[in-house]
Order: structure tokens, then C-alpha cells, then sequence
């Protein structure tokens, strides 16, 4: 019966999409797996041609997107994405795969949604126009350090990938065991106590320090005017952070070692609302794919990982009266009634609506799993959606270092000094790519050459660089960006 709904889920988004497979695609994923992509079977390995997302609304009426790659299809190795095969679907979120070293020519073009994607340290080529469409592309998070982001060969026509924020060392884990404790993890003020939610933007221009000018204006036309009816998913995702170590309280609160530490202040308050906005907008990192998420359930995974006291950011719906968020921490057997009902198991959650643990907060459900019941809603309740693996978050206020450049500013050859010779190769490099040909740049040595800023490389760029060295010529003694900020006044 599962399959069978998912085939007609799966149908109906063909339809509405407008998405239909081309003929010599070999096969899709219609037969009740979690794929919804089309593919060619090479006899040794999947070619991904194309795919289209899984999409739940949420009680905000906005739609919520995201995409990982399978390792494998039909019991053989995804091992390559053709070109353009990701173009213009409707995603907020990518995780690129480590095992797959190059992102293809126009693999994201016209992608318009992509927000945020995670690039793994083993990328070693981003092809010419990968990202091209990808205006509202706003955070790239790099595993990989400095030097390894300026060492990949990337192609033209993917400005908007250099004018996202770049953050580099994206590693979830700093050895924190994930457990949730109560008076450290939770906040010491209830949701209720907060009778006016507000983010200033000043504020969001701080979180976002960092980002291209036009990534900031977008954010903000996101964000106000935004009402806030509650900040539940804020709460809940600060304790999560906090549980995996990804975010410090000090981040919040100057001198916070704890969440529990900290007051009800205006700094608070805009962190609370920063996340909740980020909750509400649709854009938690996470492949909201309704089969994976069966699939978490049904494979015993979610109870293993509370067992073990592994944190799970939980939102769930209640009938006609709407959804929350909580931190699920733990499970415990034992005999509960409720509504005539017997339960023998209940999942222990912190809820940021009430004051420390209270048993009409957790969740009771039979050993069947098939009913979860809350006292505090007098409701049976429908999960939709979870995190569970920190890297599918967003990242935290500020906590991690942004790209800097092992290039400086117009040293393409990195012998320090700017002169006639990085013209000529930024030149060369521009009437490359003006035939669609390679321009042979790194990373690095393609924002060191961008001396304007405007994503492009061009005369503009050479002549700037070429003005600098016949002052240098002639004994001017300022550095190539004092110079260029000179120029700009």
C-alpha cells in the first residue's frame, strides 16, 4: 500500500511539475524507494539525468525543499550527474556527495530557490555555469579549508557561487558527546514569557556579516515584514546547536556558558526569532522526503538514537490547531492512560513552552508505534518532520570563520607583487572564456583576479591592475587594496 501511494505521490508531482521523462532515460525510481530522480544504468554505475523534489507545506503555507544524492540506485554506485541534470528544480538546500568530485557544466542553472549548499573537502572541479540562475544563493559551507576552496578549478559564469557567503572548515562535529541536559541545553524562559517577538535589521545584517551585498537585501525582503505568532522552532533549534556543539551560548549571550544562563534581553530574543525565521522560511537543511522519514521511523532508527540520548529536533501537527517544535532526548517504558487508552512507552521531550520536564509533554505511544498521543494537547499527534544529523542545520550566529583567500587581491601567480604579468593572465584567462573555452583559474586565483568585485572577469579588472603597477613604477609605496579604496573615493 506504501509503494503504491508513494507511485501516485510521485505521479502527482510529475503532473503538477510539468516534469515528464525523456525516452532514453532507462529507468526511475517508481517502485517505492525514496529517489525521485530520473537515471541511465551504465551497466556499472548510475548517471543521474535529472530529478525533481520532495516538498511538504508547512503551517506557514511555504513550501520546503531539499536534496541529497543516493549512493546508489538499483544496487550500483551513483558515480556521476550529467550536465544540467539538476537544473531548475525547486529546492531551498543542497548536500553535495563526497564521492562525486566534480560539479557538472549547468548542473544548478536556473535553480532560482538554492539558498544554501554543503560542499564536501574531496570537490575538486566546479564546471563553467554550474550555478548560473542561482540568484538567490546565499550561504556555501565548505568542509574543506582556505587553501583547498582556492584550489578548485572552477569554470566561468558562476558569479553568483563567488558572491555567496563562503564559510570553509564547515565541520558539525567538535567532539561534544550529543546528549541533552536539562538546566544546560534548555532555555530558563518559556516561549510564553516573550509578549513581543522582533529582529531588527541590523541584526540580521549581523548574522549574515559576511554576505554579498545583494544575498543581505534579499534575506531581507525574506524576512520583513514577518509576524511572529511564536518562536518554538527557534528555541527548539538553539537547543539542538547547542547539543551538538555547533553553536555556543556565548554566540547569544556575551559570557553565556550554558542556554540556561541566558537572560530575556533583546539579544535573545532576536537569536530566538533569527532561527525561527530561518525554521519558518523553509530553510532547515534537511531532504524533507516523506519516505525518508518513514523510513527513520520504521527502521527503529529514531528510538535507537533517543535510547542513546542522541538529541531530535521534533516537529510535529496537531489537528486543527497547528504545529510545534521540541527536542526529543530520551525514551521510557512504563504504563500510562490517557483518554482510555493504554500507552507503554512515552519519548521525553523538552518543550519551550513549559518549565522544566512535565510529563503531559511527552510524547506516549504504544508498542506498535502506530499512535502518539500528547496530554498537553489532548491530541494525537502527526510528526512532520525531524533533524537528526547536524549537518542538515543551519549554522550558527557568527560561530564559524568565513573564506579568506590564500590569494591576495591581483597576485594571480602569487609572487607579491601585482603588475603586467596577472593583467596579461587575467586577460588571457577572459578571452578564454569569451569563446567558451576554460579559463584554467582556480578559485583562488579567480577572486584574487575579480579586483572590482563585480563577479566578472574582464578589461576592467586588467586595467585596474595595470594602473597599480605604473604607480608602484613610479615609488607609490600604498598596497594594491589601499590603492584600490583610494580609487574607489
Amino acid at each position: 500500500m506504501k509503494n503504491k501511494l508513494f507511485a501516485l505521490f510521485l505521479s502527482f508531482i510529475l503532473l503538477v511539475t510539468g516534469i515528464v521523462p525523456h525516452s532514453q532515460v532507462i529507468a526511475k525510481a517508481l517502485d517505492g524507494s525514496e529517489i525521485f530522480f530520473t537515471y541511465i544504468n551504465h551497466g556499472d554505475h548510475i548517471e543521474i539525468t535529472g530529478a525533481t523534489t520532495p516538498y511538504i507545506r508547512n503551517r506557514n503555507g511555504h513550501f520546503s525543499y531539499g536534496m541529497t544524492i543516493p549512493e546508489e540506485i538499483d544496487g550500483l554506485p551513483v558515480t556521476e550527474i550529467a550536465q544540467g541534470g539538476l537544473s531548475g528544480i525547486r529546492m531551498h538546500q543542497m548536500i553535495w556527495p563526497e564521492w562525486i568530485t566534480s560539479i557538472p557544466a549547468n548542473c544548478f542553472q536556473n535553480c532560482r530557490s538554492l539558498q544554501t549548499i554543503i560542499l564536501p573537502e574531496t570537490l575538486e572541479r566546479i564546471d563553467a555555469k554550474a550555478f548560473g540562475g542561482c540568484d538567490a544563493l546565499r550561504d556555501v559551507l565548505y568542509k574543506g579549508d582556505d587553501a583547498d576552496w582556492d584550489a578548485i578549478a572552477v569554470g566561468a559564469g558562476n558569479s553568483y557561487l563567488h558572491n555567496a557567503h563562503i564559510l570553509t572548515n564547515f565541520n558539525r562535529s567538535n567532539g561534544r558527546e550529543m546528549n541533552f541536559v536539562f538546566g544546560e541545553d534548555d532555555w530558563s524562559f518559556k516561549n510564553s514569557d516573550l509578549k513581543e517577538y522582533l529582529l531588527r535589521e541590523e541584526s540580521l545584517e549581523h548574522y549574515l556579516e559576511g554576505c554579498h551585498p545583494d544575498t543581505i537585501d534579499r534575506s531581507k525582503k525574506l524576512a520583513f515584514p514577518l509576524e511572529y505568532m511564536g518562536a518554538c522552532g527557534g528555541f527548539a533549534l538553539a537547543s539542538y546547536m547547542v547539543c551538538c556543539g555547533i553553536l555556543e551560548p556565548s554566540d547569544i549571550y556575551e559570557g553565556a556558558e550554558t542556554l540556561h544562563d541566558i537572560p530575556l534581553c533583546q539579544e535573545s530574543i532576536e537569536a530566538i526569532c533569527y532561527y525561527f525565521q530561518r525554521c519558518s522560511r523553509g530553510e532547515l537543511i534537511e531532504a524533507l522526503n516523506p519516505e525518508m522519514e518513514i523510513a527513520y521511523i520504521e527502521s527503529g532508527t529514531l528510538l535507537s538514537d533517543l535510547e542513546q540520548g542522541k538529541p531530535v529536533w521534533f516537529s510535529y501537527f496537531i489537528p486543527e490547531l497547528g504545529g510545534h517544535a521540541v527536542i526529543a532526548y530520551g525514551v521510557e517504558e512504563g504504563e500510562w492512560q490517557y483518554n482510555d487508552t493504554s500507552y507503554t512507552n512515552r519519548i521525553l521531550v523538552y518543550d519551550n513552552n513549559k518549565e522544566g520536564f512535565q510529563d503531559e509533554t511527552c510524547i506516549y505511544y504504544n508498542e506498535a508505534f502506530e499512535e502518539m498521543y500528547i496530554p498537553c494537547w489532548e491530541s494525537v499527534v502527526k510528526f512532520s518532520g525531524f533533524i537528526h544529523e547536524p549537518d542538515r542545520i543551519p549554522y550558527g550566529i557568527r560561530n564559524f570563520t568565513a573564506y579568506s583567500s590564500t590569494y591576495e587581491t591581483g597576485d594571480l601567480d602569487k609572487d607579491e607583487s601585482v603588475n603586467a604579468a596577472d593583467a596579461a593572465q587575467l586577460l588571457a584567462a577572459a578571452a578564454a572564456e569569451g569563446t567558451g573555452s576554460d579559463s584554467g583559474f582556480v578559485n583562488g586565483q579567480r577572486y584574487a583576479a575579480d579586483v572590482n568585485g563585480d563577479g566578472e572577469l574582464n578589461a576592467l579588472d586588467a586595467a585596474l591592475m595595470l594602473q597599480y603597477a605604473a604607480y608602484t613604477g613610479a615609488g607609490g609605496g600604498l598596497s594594491f587594496e589601499e590603492y584600490l579604496a583610494q580609487e574607489n573615493q
